[in-house]
């Protein structure tokens, strides 16, 4: 008879910690989807650094003369974007960015006679895994 009424007691009590437990997470998840939207300043702002990363990506073998103002470029405009990220998603975005530039720019060292052609395509492959890991950071898919 006790060990009834206490398992009776402890399976009240456990449904309804899960019956709270599960409209308090609800309750998170609802909060988290409308904290993780890009503002739209920070999303125009974050496809025009991601369009200027792409550009330099294009030039990324070009002299200095061609490559340096572009590199200029875009270094304003992650800056600007950094600045801007306020909620965790765009700096999670932001990041995605700059690591898609850091991968351009490492591509740009690596040229032949110096690398191989294997380290030069396993760049290739980081430089556009990079470039898929922003677009998703935005929302974006190819």
């Amino acid at each position: 008879m006790k060990l009834t009424l206490v398992l009776s007691l402890w399976l009240a009590l456990a449904s309804s910690a899960l019956a709270a437990q599960s409209s308090t997470d609800s309750t998170a998840k609802s909060a988290k989807a409308a904290s993780f939207s890009l503002s739209s300043k920070f999303k125009n702002l974050a496809e025009e650094a991601l369009d200027s990363v792409d550009r330099l990506a294009i030039v990324k073998y070009e002299s200095a003369q061609v490559y340096s103002p572009a590199e200029l470029e875009t270094v304003g405009l992650l800056q600007r974007l950094r600045r801007a990220a306020v909620s965790k998603k765009e700096q999670a975005a932001s990041a995605a960015i700059f690591d898609y530039f850091g991968r351009v720019g490492t591509c740009r060292l690596l040229r032949r006679p110096v690398a191989t052609e294997v380290d030069i395509e396993k760049c290739y492959a980081e430089e556009a895994a990079a470039r898929d890991a922003a677009l998703r950071s935005l929302g974006k898919t190819h």
